[in-house]
């Protein structure tokens, strides 16, 4: 199956860009659509998986919207607001996918709807009323967010799919060991030489990258009848029926043509007559097999200054230290070198503090410069996955940060996330109060914090050991080694956890 690559994430920190407000609002004003300016009072409905946890801290986040959670059956509701309400978080429901749900009273008027779930892994009944939803729930100029599988780079797990079902026939045994015995019938067939994987390189790629990656869960998809990768355009006019325009990709390098392709393409995508024939182009130059898309209701178009003005308010941060943030990186068949002297001030004053474009271009440094000129950079910053859009502007107190060897979690929020979820999961969510984005944490990460968080100075590095070893028992503690990895995490890693509004300095 595709990886689900909706966000292109810095390494230390990842955050779902896709489910965020703030992100989701940045790149519908990108593509010059003027939504209806939210408060923090929104309204939002995620519609996802039985054990999808990731819109919890968006509750935390923001404590004047109300949020709305809607999964599969009652247990995945039960399992999941119990994790709510450990977290004492009131402005947050949750609610059974079912028919019923249009006739609610409640239940309407969203500025957002999110599909955190796989468009193509729901079956017709889900899909139907997902976007029935859409068509009578969301508010005129509110924002929909959606993912699937697409064609044509899904077009070879299809080919594969069709013969796994025909050997299934002969193959009686669970979903999983059915998959499995038929990648070795496939393979044994291509083994021989047969003419269709010799002619067929996309077809023997997606083979190798199944049998790889094969989950219970995938196993199932491929036999449930259900799956169903789509064209662009497929769902495009779907929901272009119900008053729904395509803004753009949460991919956000994707919102570029000349970032996916190199230059010859870009000639022949810029003579396109509509945004939906580029994005078709674009799926077929590049064989695309994940599409995550924003669309808007009833949406409105920004005159040239209105959009300048509105994404020069927007406040910009980044995910990473100056020393962390790298100087070439590569989208789709583009490698793009972030090493102009323009460029380079702009990371420098965003590493440090979050700012918004119209404060950057007053500064001496970069006074020289259009605030065209400067937006342009930053929104290419955007594009790498390490810069965001935040919720305000920042400016910790890096001299107290300094002085400090003892710190304290700025909410309850974080403590018991952290709390929860130290050693049950590879990774945890927390909530960045000053960004207004939730982002992962690694748990060799998070152990590290804990650790400085509790331990005694003097027995720290046996404090992060044990905890380490808990994690993994056949690992031996080697001190050296973590004393190295705990003066990288206080250098790299604390300034911006500051920052994140995660913790603060004890006062010296």
């Amino acid at each position: 199956m595709p990886d689900n690559k909706e966000v292109t994430v810095a390494p230390e920190y990842k955050t779902h860009l896709g489910i965020n407000p703030l992100f989701l609002t940045y790149i519908a004003t990108l593509n010059g659509h003027n939504i209806k300016e939210i408060s923090e009072g929104f309204r939002y409905c995620c519609i996802t998986t039985e054990d999808d946890t990731s819109i919890i801290p968006l509750a935390n986040l923001f404590p004047k919207a109300t949020f709305f959670l809607v999964l599969p059956d009652h247990k995945s509701v039960e399992k999941i607001s119990s994790i709510a309400t450990t977290a004492n978080l009131t402005n947050i429901s949750f609610h059974k996918l079912e028919t019923k749900l249009l006739r609610s009273s409640n239940f309407n008027n969203f500025d957002f709807i999110v599909v955190n779930e796989n468009l193509s892994y729901m079956n017709r009944k889900t899909l139907d009323l997902t976007i029935s939803i859409f068509e009578k729930l969301l508010n005129l100029q509110g924002i929909v967010h959606v993912k699937y599988d697409c064609l044509p780079g899904c077009a070879p797990i299809l080919d594969l799919r069709q013969i796994l079902v025909q050997l299934d026939e002969v193959l009686n045994i669970d979903s999983h060991g059915k998959v499995l015995a038929g990648l070795d019938h496939i393979q044994h067939l291509k083994s021989k030489g047969a003419p269709y994987f010799l002619e067929n390189g996309p077809v023997e790629k997606c083979l190798s990258g199944l049998a790889q990656k094969l989950t219970p869960e995938t196993a199932k998809i491929l036999f449930g009848n259900i799956y169903k990768p789509r064209f662009f355009n497929n769902i495009n006019n779907r929901l272009n029926k119900v008053g729904m325009v395509y803004s753009g990709s949460s991919i956000a390098y994707r919102n570029y043509p000349e970032l996916v392709l190199n230059q010859e393409f870009n000639d022949q995508i810029s003579n396109s007559t509509s945004r939906e024939n580029t994005e078709t182009l674009l799926d077929f130059v590049t064989r695309q097999d994940f599409r995550a898309d924003i669309f808007v209701k009833d949406a409105r178009t920004f005159t040239a200054t209105e959009k300048l003005d509105a994404l020069s308010s927007i406040p910009f941060g980044t995910l990473v230290g100056l020393d962390d943030f790298p100087r070439d990186i590569s989208f789709g068949q583009v490698n793009i070198n972030y090493k102009s002297e323009v460029i380079n001030t702009i990371i420098e004053e965003l590493a440090t503090n979050a700012k918004t474009v119209k404060n950057l271009s007053s500064m001496l440094s970069l006074s020289a410069h259009p605030k065209e000129v400067i937006l342009e950079n930053v929104n290419l910053l955007v594009a790498s996955g390490y810069v965001l859009p935040l919720k305000r502007e920042t400016s910790p107190d890096n001299k107290k940060f300094m002085q400090a060897n003892r710190f304290q979690l700025c909410s309850s929020f974080n403590r018991e996330m952290l709390k929860n979820g130290l050693f049950s999961e590879p990774f945890i969510y927390l909530a960045a109060e000053e960004f207004g984005i939730q982002f992962e944490i690694s748990r060799d990460n998070a152990i590290l914090l804990v650790c400085l968080l509790e331990a005694p100075q003097e027995h720290l590095l046996n404090w992060i050991a044990q905890r380490l070893s808990e994690q993994n028992p056949e690992l031996l503690p080697d001190l050296t080694a973590i004393e190295k990895k705990l003066a990288n995490f206080r250098q790299t890693k604390l300034p911006k956890l500051v920052e994140f509004g995660i913790i603060k300095p004890e006062t010296v």
